[in-house]
C-alpha cells in the first residue's frame, strides 16, 4: 500500500530519520486504516422510494433498500397512516419477507411477525362457517411498450374471483368478491427477485397466487389493485389502491441497514387501550370448500 493512504501528519513522521516511537505510531495508524477498510462491507442492491395511495385515498411514501433476500422499508411521517405503521415506521426482513421485524424508534423496541401466518387470517365474514367456493385465478403477461426511467417494462395482470359463503342461523349468505391487480415490472439487473404477497383470506388462494406470480423477475415499479365485493341482493362496493416506484437506482448497501440497531429490546406491540394487543383480535379463518 502506498503512503498516500496515510494522513498528512503520519507521512511527515514516517521518514528515514524517524524515531522508533514515530515508526511504531505510523504502523499502528496504517494497521487501523486497513481494519476500517476491511470491516466496512457493502453488498450490491437497489434503493428507491414508493408512493402508495390506499383505498381511503391516503398517500404514503416509503424508502426501500433491497439486496438479496434482505430489505428495509422506512415510512415517512404521516398522521393519516395506520396507528401501527406510525409507531413502527421501519420494517426489515432477511428471508425474502417470510418474516419481518418492525422497529419502533420512539421507545427503542422491535417485534417479529410472520407474513405466512398473517396472510392466513381473513377479513371477518358475516355469520359462521365461512368458506370460499368457486375460486378462479388467472395470471397472464400482456404486451407492454411503456418505458419507466428509460427501462424496458413487462406487464402482468392477475385476476381472482370467488364467493364467500357463511350462515346466519339457517340462512345462507353469499358474498361475491373479485380482484384485479396490474403489475408493471422494469428490467433492472440489480433488483433482487421478490415474492408477491397478497392476502385473499384463504391460505389455498394465497399460495396459488404466489405460485403463479413467481414468474415475475425485475422491479415492480407500478401496481394497480382493484377489488369489488357484493352481497347477493346488494350493491357493489369498489376499492382501489395504487403504488408507484420513484427514482430507482442500483447502489451499494451496508448490511447494518438490515439489522436491529444496538440498544433495542424485543417487545410485543400494544395498540389502543392499555393491555390491548393488536394480536389479540379474534379473526375468522376462511376455508376453501372442496
Amino acid at each position: 500500500m502506498s503512503h498516500s493512504c496515510l494522513p498528512p501528519v503520519s507521512r511527515k513522521g514516517c521518514n528515514q530519520n524517524a524515531s522508533l516511537r514515530q515508526t511504531v505510531a505510523c504502523a499502528r495508524i496504517l494497521a487501523l486504516a486497513i481494519v476500517l477498510v476491511s470491516t466496512v462491507q457493502t453488498s450490491a442492491g437497489v434503493t428507491y422510494q414508493v408512493r402508495s395511495v390506499t383505498t381511503k385515498g391516503v398517500s404514503l411514501t416509503f424508502t426501500v433498500w433491497a439486496s438479496g433476500d434482505s430489505y428495509r422499508t422506512e415510512m415517512e411521517p404521516s398522521e393519516d397512516a395506520p396507528e401501527i405503521s406510525r409507531q413502527y415506521p421501519i420494517v426489515i426482513s432477511n428471508d425474502g419477507g417470510h418474516t419481518e421485524r418492525a422497529i419502533r424508534p420512539g421507545n427503542k423496541t422491535w417485534y417479529e411477525r410472520s407474513n405466512d401466518i398473517s396472510r392466513s387470517r381473513s377479513t371477518p365474514a358475516i355469520g359462521t362457517n365461512a368458506r370460499i367456493v368457486q375460486p378462479s385465478i388467472t395470471f397472464v403477461e400482456e404486451a407492454s411498450d411503456e418505458q419507466f426511467a428509460k427501462l424496458r417494462t413487462r406487464k402482468f395482470v392477475l385476476k381472482v374471483s370467488y364467493i364467500v359463503e357463511s350462515e346466519i342461523d339457517t340462512e345462507k349468505v353469499r358474498l361475491h368478491k373479485t380482484r384485479t391487480v396490474l403489475f408493471l415490472v422494469a428490467e433492472l439487473a440489480c433488483a433482487p427477485r421478490r415474492t408477491v404477497r397478497l392476502s385473499f383470506g384463504a391460505p389455498e388462494i394465497d399460495e396459488a397466487v404466489e405460485r403463479k406470480t413467481n414468474s415475475i423477475a425485475g422491479l415492480i415499479v407500478r401496481t394497480l389493485d382493484s377489488e369489488t365485493e357484493r352481497y347477493e341482493g346488494g350493491a357493489v362496493r369498489t376499492f382501489q389502491s395504487t403504488a408507484e416506484v420513484i427514482h430507482p437506482r442500483c447502489s451499494e448497501i451496508e448490511p447494518s441497514l438490515f439489522a436491529i440497531p444496538k440498544g433495542y429490546s424485543y417487545q410485543e406491540p400494544i395498540i389502543g387501550a392499555p393491555g390491548a394487543s393488536i394480536r389479540s383480535r379474534p379473526e375468522q379463518r376462511l376455508v376453501l370448500s372442496q
